[in-house]
């Protein structure tokens, strides 16, 4: 004979105290929290069982009545929250988060279940989950699609997830940047998490110092005379518009900038300091960049319109350290002689390349 307290742990339904206490440690049979069609089934499952197997044996309504009533409280509980055997990945903006909170609601559905058991269910060793969930390891792109599929993740969700492991896993901040873009798209609620507020303001430090034209965005909206818009900048500097959006808007992130009432943009910070932080992909991608322009300037711009020199020395390689000073102190009288202007109507970029031509 098949009855619910079968489930519960209990001999019958006439022990109500022991079936209500199975019921709130044992997760009702074939309810994973994938959906709410499975809690339909069950229902129906259970009336089944009540009308035409428990009723018959007990021959009294009110045995059966105080189990009935906590199951279907229990059945709407159950509807109410879909994901009743796991958070909302959506909710999570790293892997270890969402892992973490998973082993939490599993372990207050059943007070036995223990992170062994949940290492166990999705392939891991306890230590190898330990480290993955205090943050000294990261999934693989393979384990965590295995994971996806133990936890029943639907394909949305499971495209998520894989892409926080990709975001975490990544090394280059140009490829950190790409995984960033996708999992924002999957889950744009995320940009209001702190975690992902540090990530978005590290990327656009490296976006800033990595484009050539972040700096002199800054010198142009908040030197020149005019009437900025993305548009116009666009049109001054020979950029397209969504690279002036996306400059103004991360310049706005990170406080360089900020736009007035009247539409005015102003320098908040005095200089741009480039950290020792900063990665060498960055510095790279910004001299390559700028060296770029320098040489379509050759056949771009007249004479009038640009200085250029061009001189070889035979250095004793001890001096550098002497050069790199003097070339620091041209830099800097140049800055004070472009502040004596009275009419800043351009902006210039200057490169001290001083590099060996010999092995």
């Amino acid at each position: 004979m098949l009855c619910w307290s079968d489930y519960a742990g209990c001999q019958d339904f006439s022990q109500s105290s022991c079936a209500l206490k199975g019921l709130g440690s044992v997760t009702p049979p074939g309810v994973t929290g994938k959906d709410s069609l499975k809690v339909l089934i069950l229902l129906f499952t259970i009336l089944y069982l009540w009308f035409f197997e428990c009723l018959p044996q007990h021959r009294e309504l009110f045995t059966c009545l105080p189990v009935a009533i906590a199951l279907f409280t229990r059945l709407i509980e159950l509807g109410v929250n879909s994901s009743y055997t796991r958070p909302m990945i959506y909710e999570h903006d790293n892997t270890a988060g969402f892992l973490k909170a998973t082993l939490e609601l599993k372990s207050k559905l059943n007070a036995r279940y223990s992170l062994r058991a949940f290492a166990k269910k999705i392939g891991l060793s306890p230590g190898g989950l330990s480290q993955i969930m205090n943050g000294k390891k990261n999934l693989s792109v393979e384990r965590a699609h295995a994971i996806g599929l133990a936890l029943e993740l639907d394909p949305q969700e499971t495209e998520y997830f894989l892409s926080l492991v990709q975001l975490e896993s990544a090394k280059a901040p140009s490829l950190k940047l790409q995984y960033l873009e996708k999992v924002k798209l999957l889950n744009p609620k995320l940009e209001g998490s702190k975690d992902m507020k540090q990530t978005l303001l590290t990327l656009d430090h490296f976006k800033l110092i990595s484009d050539w034209y972040g700096l002199a965005i800054i010198e142009l909206v908040t030197i020149v005379e005019g009437d900025w818009t993305a548009t116009s900048i666009a049109k001054k500097m020979g950029l397209s518009k969504i690279e002036v959006e996306n400059t103004l808007t991360r310049l706005t992130n990170l406080e360089l900038i900020e736009q007035t009432a009247d539409g005015h943009f102003v320098r908040i910070a005095g200089a741009v300091m480039i950290h020792a932080s900063v990665p060498n992909e960055a510095i790279r991608n910004y001299y390559t960049g700028v060296h770029q322009r320098s040489l379509e300037s050759l056949t771009t711009q007249t004479v009038a319109e640009k200085v250029i020199g061009a001189q070889v020395f035979a250095f004793d390689p001890a001096q550098i350290d002497e050069v790199r000073e003097l070339a620091d102190q041209f830099l800097n009288q140049l800055n004070e002689l472009a502040k004596k202007g009275k009419n800043r109507t351009q902006v210039y970029q200057a490169i001290t390349n001083i590099f060996k031509l010999t092995n």
